[in-house]
């Protein structure tokens, strides 16, 4: 969804970007089940082993493609030079989420994009896989401090966590609703009267206002290894599985259809389509992940497993390249801003 929506502007995944919350509602749970797992194999979470494991994971391609795409970019010249030492400030510090807030750019705009702009979702993720085993460790050591309590461990860190996510959901609605207005249009002109560009990439950019799907995933992470280790009957029945199949096909083509739609300047799709996005991806994961699920196996094809083993480089590499071949046909004087971009075009940048 989020390849479609950048490399295919014209096309009509014109709400492909919330394919971003989806990804981090699957990021949250992955993340937080790798950490509770191993705190449940050997009673310990070892902070510099995750972070170290995430630090090979991510960091050679990001530097191959910061150091490919900004050297070509250097050859190409003109306005896709602009603010480039503080985009691979960003990129090198996982800050670029702030950065552009600060600059006051606009993730929306269809004019003069930024050469890595894709990126300030991965600062975000960045900023989360900092700071979330820390909450996490910090969790394990009151809740051994607390055990006298009737309420279980895991329960409350579970509820501290949905709050957590509803307050982040509310921070970004309250940023959108309480920004000044632009009669001219909002984000990338979806709308009259809502509110500006620069006030819609604040509300999305943010760490704390963009947190709920990563907190919503991890959420789920906690639940659902009661769930599965339940002996409940009504766990491993047929009508379950068939339930959540039905279920889960449900939310993933909801997904598809909510990308659809464009966005508006208003908290109806910041949070609100957002919001949907996520708990449609958390549906689906419940789907995937229950009990002899049906829909894990239906969906673990080999196509989708090229693509899920090679997504992380092809998030890096499909925004550079269109904003290179892009600014090279535009100084050519072949080709204009990537509102206008050539289907041709399109499809060369989806082949590189």
């Amino acid at each position: 969804l989020v390849v479609a929506y950048h490399v295919f502007p014209g096309g009509p995944f014109v709400g492909g970007f919330l394919g971003v919350d989806v990804f981090f509602v699957i990021s949250g749970f992955l993340i937080t089940s790798l950490l509770t797992r191993e705190k449940d194999a050997t009673g310990r979470i070892s902070l510099a082993g995750f972070w170290r494991r995430r630090a090979r994971r991510l960091l050679p391609a990001l530097v191959l493609v910061v150091v490919v795409c900004a050297s070509i970019a250097l050859a190409v010249g003109g306005d896709i030079l602009t603010d480039l030492g503080r985009q691979v400030l960003g990129a090198a510090t996982f800050s670029y989420n702030w950065l552009a807030v600060a600059s006051g750019g606009d993730y929306f705009a269809q004019t003069a994009p930024e050469l890595f702009r894709n990126l300030w979702s991965l600062a975000v993720e960045e900023q989360f896989y900092v700071l979330w085993p820390l909450v996490l460790l910090l969790g394990v050591l009151i809740g051994r401090r607390a055990r006298r309590f009737a309420i279980g461990r895991r329960r409350a860190g579970i509820a501290v966590v949905m709050v957590a996510a509803v307050a982040s959901a509310v921070w970004m609605a309250v940023l959108v609703a309480s920004a000044p207005g632009d009669a001219a249009g909002g984000a990338g002109d979806a709308v009259t009267g809502g509110a500006t560009g620069g006030a819609i990439t604040r509300a999305y950019f943010g760490t704390d206002s963009h947190a709920f799907g990563l907190l919503l995933g991890a959420a789920l992470a906690l639940a659902l290894p009661a769930v599965r280790a339940s002996a409940r009957p009504w766990v491993r029945r047929r009508a379950t599985r068939g339930i959540l199949l039905v279920a889960g096909s449900a939310a993933a083509a909801a997904l598809v259809a909510l990308a659809l739609l464009p966005e508006t300047a208003t908290a109806w799709t910041f949070p609100g389509v957002l919001i949907a996005a996520s708990a449609l991806t958390g549906v689906v994961i419940l789907a995937c992940t229950w009990p002899g699920a049906v829909l894990g196996r239906a969906l673990d094809t080999p196509p989708l497993r090229w693509i899920g083993a090679r997504s992380y480089a092809i998030y890096l590499w499909h925004w550079p390249i269109m904003v290179l071949l892009t600014a090279s046909l535009a100084r050519s004087g072949t080709g204009g801003a990537d509102a206008s971009v050539p289907w041709q075009l399109s499809v060369a940048a989806l082949v590189f």
